[in-house]
């Protein structure tokens, strides 16, 4: 009996390490939400660079 209780002892371990890693996982996923927050300001800007472009066109005609 004293053996299979070490094995649920250890099964309860991986189980807690198991609940960090998905912790650690959340916080990957809210900073790939900040890097899609970011490429849409860059995204904003290179639209703003091509209305620019366009007036460029339209003075040298």
């Amino acid at each position: 009996m004293c053996i299979s209780d070490q094995g649920s002892a250890i099964r309860v371990q991986q189980s807690e390490i198991r609940v960090q890693r998905t912790g650690i996982s959340d916080k990957n996923s809210e900073i790939r939400g900040q890097r899609t927050v970011i490429s849409d300001k860059i995204s904003e800007i290179g639209d703003e660079r091509s209305v620019f472009i366009d007036k460029k066109w339209l003075l040298s005609d």
